[in-house]
């Protein structure tokens, strides 16, 4: 018993054993919470030594052992969390972590698009552009690097190596410059890292030419006008007619809104421009004018039904015709279409595309020249036809009789046939004329005598 409990020796020994090996394992361990000691991740130029490098060494110095040694081995965890740089995915491959939103700009103004990366060395980068609208979106290089790939002095790029940003400039943006822009990194044989942005120009409305630039049809049909542009925004297409009128549809309207506008069972009185008004808040505006021609038979009004004249006086018979399109038209007595001579005289003056005047005259009348003459018109959509009463009267009528041109040019005093069909008015008005001429020439002849007696 003595033996067994005199053998302290022995038990010190194991206990010194016991903590000669604890104090190795500590130094160990107290060499790894050592902040001069521990291995610390560095960033390269291209890689990160992974976090678990750096806790493999803690991991062994925290199983098991006292509450104590535990608690350090915890914080000491923390530490290295902290100190070394969070990069849980980060690899050797270049990445694009930022590129500028997509803008909307004017014709005209300047535009800046950043592109922010990481890694970029030893790799290529670039801006490309392509219009998804045209060329079935063909691909156009803008730059690579610092280099231009387009011949133009309005592009430039610069890098910003503080801020890892790629930066491309457009001066004095055109239309032609919209579409769809990409900031890529090139990998060799493998795709190439990319972002892209969208570039919207604001462009002024244009109207295709796919719509509508003119109708002709006839009264009862109906047919519908269409009107596309182009532009950005979308433009919005609306309808109006000439000098306001109403556009016949829903019983008149002032303004249509649409592509396209539809009319039906039209009349000659729905003829006329109609305005197809394109608009997106960018001017100019764009406006085509859409003529609308309406072919109707012939529409013939007389001036005034009956006319009166005296023996051996002209006379002038009056007939506006409307029609489309443009009638032959020819006046008619005694069922014989007069024409151009000694006693008959036809003008015809188009007033404009639907709308002729016509004037008969008749020359020194004779008995035989009174009666009825008829003011015909006449175009494939059918005849129409007016009639007017030409009477005798005692009474010089004027115009055309009060003409001086035509009776006064032969003689200077009228004949005494003349004088005897005329009125009393009509020989007042011709001896003030008479006397207004006489008194005209004595003034001339005063002033010109003044005029020689002052040079001599």
């Amino acid at each position: 018993m003595a033996a067994r409990r005199g053998s302290p020796m022995e038990g010190q020994s194991g206990v010194q054993l016991l903590s000669s090996s604890s104090a190795g394992a500590q130094n160990k361990c107290n060499n790894v919470f050592s902040s001069t000691t521990r291995p610390r991740t560095t960033r390269t130029n291209h890689q990160h030594k992974h976090l678990v490098a750096s806790l493999l060494p803690v991991v062994p110095c925290c199983w098991p052992h006292t509450h104590f040694r535990v608690f350090i081995c915890i914080i000491s965890t923390l530490v290295i969390l902290f100190e070394t740089p969070w990069r849980p995915f980060a690899t050797a491959n270049p990445t694009i972590t930022f590129i500028s939103k997509d803008q909307i700009v004017n014709i005209g103004d300047d535009l800046e698009l950043k592109c922010n990366f990481v890694e970029p060395e030893g790799y290529s980068i670039g801006w490309t552009r392509s219009d998804p609208t045209t060329n079935m979106g063909r691909v156009t290089t803008i730059a690579r690097g610092t280099s231009l790939d387009v011949p133009s002095d309005r592009f430039h790029v610069s890098f910003d190596a503080r801020q890892s940003q790629y930066i491309l400039r457009i001066d004095q943006i055109n239309e032609n410059d919209a579409g769809v822009y990409q900031c890529q990194i090139a990998q060799g044989t493998s795709m190439p890292v990319t972002a892209r942005t969208n570039v919207f120009v604001r462009i002024p409305p244009t109207i295709s030419d796919n719509s509508t630039r003119s109708v002709i049809t006839s009264v009862g049909s109906d047919f519908v006008m269409s009107c596309h542009a182009i532009g950005y925004p979308q433009p919005t297409i609306s309808w109006r007619r000439n000098k306001n009128s109403l556009i016949p549809i829903n019983g008149g309207v002032a303004i249509h809104r649409g592509n396209t506008l539809a009319l039906y069972n039209v009349t000659k009185y729905d003829r006329g421009t109609y305005y197809c008004v394109a608009e997106n808040g960018v001017s100019p505006g764009a406006r085509r004018g859409i003529s609308v021609e309406i072919e109707f038979k012939p529409v013939v009004k007389v001036g005034q039904p009956r006319y009166e004249q005296a023996l051996q006086y002209d006379a002038d018979l009056h007939c506006a015709v409307e029609a489309f399109p443009s009638p032959s038209i020819s006046w008619i007595k005694d069922g014989h279409e007069l024409s151009n001579n000694q006693h008959y005289s036809v003008a015809i003056f188009d007033t404009s595309n639907e709308l002729s005047q016509t004037t008969l005259r008749v020359k020194k009348i004779e008995k035989r020249q009174y009666g009825i003459y008829q003011c015909r018109a006449a175009n494939k959509f059918g005849v129409s036809e007016a009639e007017v009463r030409l009477d005798e009267t005692p009474n010089v009528v004027c115009p055309p009789a009060c003409d001086t041109q035509n009776y006064l040019t032969s003689s200077a005093t009228p004949t005494m046939t003349t004088l005897a069909h005329m009125g009393t008015t009509q020989i007042s008005q011709l001896l003030a004329m008479t006397l207004l001429v006489s008194i005209m020439y004595q003034q001339f002849n005063s002033f010109y005598a003044v005029r020689i007696k002052s040079s001599n």
